[in-house]
């Protein structure tokens, strides 16, 4: 990927996917995820279409994706195009991806996805998963299985009391809060709940410590549960807690107040149960 190229994709990440419930941005390349050529931004729920003109065919082309994440599926309709691409989604990590029905190879780095004919990777920094397919003069079908919305970093959180640190691997985003050990410690991140209705809030973390962590958790101010947060072993592990809850349309701030005992926190989703 170019210099260029690979600076909006960052910007455009950091800027888009958390207000909405998907984008996808279609790369063209000879051998490899090369330049940005379209992107199509998807609101949550239902269906979303783009259409765009693939200049190497001369023919108007429509992509549509349609999001979910009650069933916790993306499906993605890939036109026929002359070379292959790849295309970008804003989401937790796919227990798999298939085209067609047939199961996609998993890529462990980019590099490999770069290498590869087709498959998927997903991008621990970004948040995203990238599904490379070949050329292909008839449609397809693209699932995401297993996904909820990507979720949201906590070391871009209004926090108090805490630092970010990047010294334990396996992090999502650019790293975690660290420090959330004392009395009067929080993390608040602004959220967005698309329905009305039952919700799970994930919490990904990590303890080291033996006994195990407690938070209070707050949704626009009220309590709504105390989060328990067992021992991970070491804090180079990461686990995920979760509360269940009921949110409103709209956005939600979502708070988590220390209880007991020291965690690293990693990244907060909200997701339907």
């Amino acid at each position: 990927m170019s210099a260029g190229t690979g600076g909006l994709r960052s910007a455009l990440a950091a800027t888009l996917y958390r207000g909405s419930a998907v984008f996808l941005a279609i790369y063209v390349a000879g051998s490899a995820i090369s330049f940005l050529v379209h992107l199509f931004m998807a609101r949550a729920l239902g269906a979303t279409s783009y259409g765009y003109f693939e200049d190497s065919a001369n023919q108007t082309r429509t992509i549509t994706s349609t999001e979910n994440f009650a069933g916790h599926q993306v499906t993605v309709s890939v036109p026929p195009l002359s070379t292959k691409s790849t295309l970008q989604v804003a989401s937790s990590k796919p227990t798999s991806v298939t085209k067609d029905g047939v199961t996609m190879t998993a890529h462990a780095t980019l590099a490999a996805l770069q290498s590869a004919s087709e498959g998927w990777y997903w991008d621990p920094v970004q948040q995203l998963t990238l599904v490379k397919t070949a050329s292909s003069a008839a449609a397809r079908s693209v699932v995401l299985n297993g996904v909820d919305k990507a979720a949201y970093e906590a070391e871009f959180g209004t926090n108090t009391g805490t630092t970010t640190n990047t010294d334990h691997a396996g992090y999502t985003g650019t790293g975690f809060v660290d420090g959330f050990e004392t009395s009067g410690d929080a993390v608040s991140v602004d959220t967005q709940a698309d329905v009305t209705g039952s919700h799970v809030l994930k919490f990904r973390y990590s303890n080291g410590a033996a006994t195990t962590a407690t938070r209070t958790i707050q949704v626009d101010g009220v309590t709504v549960g105390t989060l328990n947060l067992p021992t991970t072993g070491n804090w180079d592990t990461w686990s995920t807690a979760t509360l269940t809850t009921t949110l409103t349309t709209g956005k939600r701030t979502v708070k988590a107040i220390y209880g007991t005992g020291g965690i690293n926190l990693d990244n907060i989703t909200v997701a339907r149960p």
